[in-house]
């Protein structure tokens, strides 16, 4: 008798132990649910987010192969620019030694020559940049010495320093390998070539002779049918 009231209270035990384990393992697997629901969630939306992210990129690199219009430059207009006269490049020069200036200028610029575009082509970028600053006629009367070999005189470019600055920051935004000393050197060289070009004497044609008949053929003209 005994025996038989402690097997059935050892059967009551464990069938409550039963319930109670299957009323957690319940809660555990309704906490996986909403867990594996709320990470389905964030998921999708980590992935709607990569998304717009590689759309976004794909659009700026599709816009980055060809040259932003000039609507989107930020503005950038100051009265000694493109420069004319010596006095404009002594503006320019007092101009390009503040920061102020140089960092507008370098965001105005990135439209057009975005980072590391140009990488190893820094001197296109410098070539754009000199017709984007001075006009072409200003710089055939420029050396970068200033002394022509004419006698003529020149603007000493070389004297411009904060200008030289200026310039290698800009190009060195699309092509960081280009250093202030290359920028020098092609800019020297660039200088000699216009100035050689403006110096140049075209040859002038010769007029065309007027064609004279011969004698004997302008008599043969001239003569009577009999």
């Amino acid at each position: 008798m005994v025996e038989e009231t402690t097997l059935n209270d050892f059967i009551s035990s464990t069938t409550e132990t039963l319930r109670i384990i299957t009323r957690q393992l319940g809660m555990i697997a309704n906490s996986v649910d909403e867990l594996v629901t709320g990470m389905s969630a964030g998921f999708n939306g980590l992935r709607e987010e990569v998304r717009a992210t590689l759309a976004s990129t794909w659009n700026d690199d599709l816009q980055s192969t060809s040259d932003p219009p000039e609507a989107l430059a930020r503005p950038f207009s100051h009265s000694f620019l493109p420069v004319k006269t010596e006095d404009d490049l002594r503006n320019l020069e007092v101009a390009a030694a503040g920061d102020a200036f140089v960092t507008d200028a370098k965001e105005h610029f990135l439209s057009k020559y975005p980072y590391e575009r140009y990488q190893g082509n820094g001197r296109t970028v410098l070539l754009r940049l000199i017709d984007d600053f001075f006009t072409r006629h200003f710089i055939s009367g420029c050396l970068w010495t200033g002394f022509s070999v004419t006698d003529e005189r020149k603007i000493a470019f070389r004297k411009y320093r904060e200008t030289l600055r200026l310039l290698s920051i800009l190009v060195q935004q699309s092509d960081p390998t280009y250093s202030y000393e290359r920028c020098a050197f092609d800019l020297k060289n660039l200088l000699q070539r216009a100035s050689k070009r403006s110096t140049r004497v075209l040859r002038v044609p010769s007029a065309r002779r007027n064609f004279k008949p011969k004698k004997g053929k302008e008599n043969m003209d001239n003569a009577s049918v009999t």
